[in-house]
C-alpha cells in the first residue's frame, strides 16, 4: 500500500499524464482537494504528514451470520408450512456487506377426495 505522500506522487504523475494541457498548480490543486488538504500546503508539511494506514481503511475481521426456523402441522383438511430466514455477511472490504430476509408460507385445504387447492407464498 502507498503512504500519503507516494499517493500523491503517483496521483499528480497520472493527472500530468491524462491532462497535458492543466498547469502543475492546476493540477497539485486537484489532487490535494481529492485528499482535503488545504490547496496552499507545502511539500515540507506534506513530507511531514503522518504515514496513514490505507488497509485499516479499507479491510476489516468478515463476518457471516445465518439463521432459519420453520413449523409444520394441520389437521385432516389443512395443513401449513411455514419457514423464515436471515443472512447477514460482512464482508472483509467496507461496504461490501450482504444481508436477506426471506420467508415460505405453504397452506393445503383438502376440500374433498378430488378437490385440493395449494396456496405458496414467497419473499
Amino acid at each position: 500500500m502507498l503512504n500519503t505522500q507516494q499517493w500523491i506522487a503517483l496521483r499528480t504523475g497520472a493527472l500530468q499524464t491524462n491532462r497535458p494541457t492543466t498547469s502543475a498548480s492546476g493540477i497539485r490543486t486537484l489532487v490535494l482537494n481529492s485528499l482535503s488538504l488545504p490547496t496552499d500546503i507545502t511539500d515540507e508539511a506534506i513530507a511531514a504528514l503522518p504515514p496513514y494506514n490505507w488497509q485499516g481503511e479499507a479491510y476489516r475481521p468478515g463476518s457471516v451470520s445465518s439463521g432459519d426456523i420453520s413449523a409444520q402441522g394441520g389437521n385432516e383438511k389443512t395443513t401449513f408450512y411455514i419457514s423464515g430466514a436471515f443472512t447477514q455477511q460482512d464482508a472483509i472490504l467496507r461496504n461490501v456487506d450482504f444481508k436477506r430476509l426471506g420467508g415460505k408460507l405453504n397452506l393445503t385445504h383438502k376440500i374433498n377426495s378430488r378437490l385440493r387447492p395449494v396456496s405458496h407464498w414467497l419473499t
